[in-house]
């Protein structure tokens, strides 16, 4: 093969474990087919349909001419990344032609451990020269700055603080309830629907009880002055 339109490899940590390539091959209905790189294994996929008609490849490049290789394109936008104060995980990898040239050049896309793009650095294959850089900051809130060095009068600075905005704190939970209930310090009294308890009949005695006998009343004193005698009647008119 000596002409490619692409090699790709996604998840690099830092180096994928396969490669896709897509190579011109005459014999091909579509001049085009794909083949899986593992290691030194080289697997044919068959014919390549993701170019033609609907896609047009940026162009041919030729393998001779890769000068920097997926290891040195790690390195470099590693480096470029230390500057720009952008982190990341995993790393995908897309070497192919430069528009409108034979010249290669690596896209490098670096994502972090939620496989969110924080970055692609653009670096020829050819010279190891970084092309373009494409940095993206997000803060806890969401707010994202993009910082791109295609941009008229040169990319945003590196932000020093992102905009980090305190999350609310949660209201403080309540405290468990008691395995026991509490003791109260009355008697709960039974609700009006429910029936009152019998009343309970006192226990008969087991032998009766005689009245004690009162004491004699004191005798009668006599008047004073009347001596004791019976009064007459009064006479009769």
């Amino acid at each position: 093969l000596s002409k490619f339109v692409e090699v790709s490899g996604r998840g690099g940590t830092p180096v994928p474990g396969a490669w896709r390539v897509v190579a011109h091959q005459a014999s091909s209905p579509s001049a085009m087919e794909n083949f899986l790189v593992r290691g030194r294994k080289v697997e044919p996929q068959g014919t390549n349909r993701q170019f033609y008609p609907d896609k047009t490849p940026e162009g041919f490049f030729e393998i001779h001419k890769v000068i920097i290789d997926s290891e040195e394109a790690f390195r470099i936008a590693d480096r470029a990344a230390g500057l720009a104060k952008v982190g990341f995980d995993t790393l995908d990898y897309r070497l192919r032609a430069r528009e409108f040239s034979d010249e290669p050049i690596w896209t490098v896309k670096l994502r972090n451990v939620d496989e969110e793009l924080n970055g692609s650095v653009d670096i020829s294959a050819a010279s190891g020269k970084v092309l373009r850089t494409v940095w993206y900051y997000r803060d806890v809130t969401g707010h994202m700055l993009i910082s791109d060095s295609a941009w008229p009068g040169g990319p945003r600075p590196a932000p020093r603080e992102l905009r980090v905005e305190p999350a609310p704190l949660p209201p403080e939970p309540l405290p468990p309830p008691p395995d026991e209930p509490m003791p109260l310090e009355y008697e709960p009294q039974p609700p009006a629907s429910a029936p009152l308890p019998p009343e309970e009949e006192p226990a008969p005695l087991s032998e009766p009880l005689d009245p004690e006998p009162l004491p004699p009343l004191p005798p009668l004193s006599p008047i004073p002055g009347g001596g004791g005698a019976p009064v007459p009647p009064p006479p009769a008119r």
